[in-house]
């Protein structure tokens, strides 16, 4: 789906999302643009790697308004054998005083199946809010 040059209101409700990494479309983007737009992930975000020593998608979460999700919106870029998990990026921009809250987990294991090995790293995951709180109530696992 793409959304270029539309109002953050002219887009549908997304339900799920989740892809083969290790293709050209592996990456979750989600933006809801640098206005008081909030983004909400209600459902999963799942990029793990479809192949074998393949690494996982990243996710970026992206919003002017609040940021929000709820337990059932877990976001899993876990990697499959011998490579690196994928990165997570959550980010409130400037502008407007909103917070960020989080309460699904955050999975970005390294080798999580498979034959793990030395690039099985597990993911970076980044919280940024440039103006306002964040709240973490969700396991977040970037482990080995």
């Amino acid at each position: 789906m793409s959304a270029t040059g539309a109002n953050p209101s002219n887009v549908g409700a997304v339900t799920g999302i989740s892809t083969v990494a290790g293709t050209a479309n592996g990456d979750v983007k989600i933006r809801a643009g640098t206005g008081n737009n909030a983004l909400t992930i209600n459902n999963a975000i799942v990029t793990t790697a479809g192949t074998t020593d393949v690494a996982s998608g990243s996710v970026v979460l992206e919003a002017g308004g609040a940021i929000t999700r709820i337990a059932a919106g877990t976001i899993t870029t876990n990697s499959f054998g011998n490579a690196a998990a994928g990165d997570v990026f959550i980010h409130q921009v400037v502008g407007n005083t909103n917070a960020i809250t989080l309460t699904g987990a955050i999975n970005a294991k390294g080798g999580a199946t498979g034959t793990a090995g030395a690039n099985s790293n597990g993911g970076v995951v980044t919280v940024w809010n440039e103006q306002g709180t964040i709240s973490l109530d969700g396991l977040i696992d970037v482990s080995k």
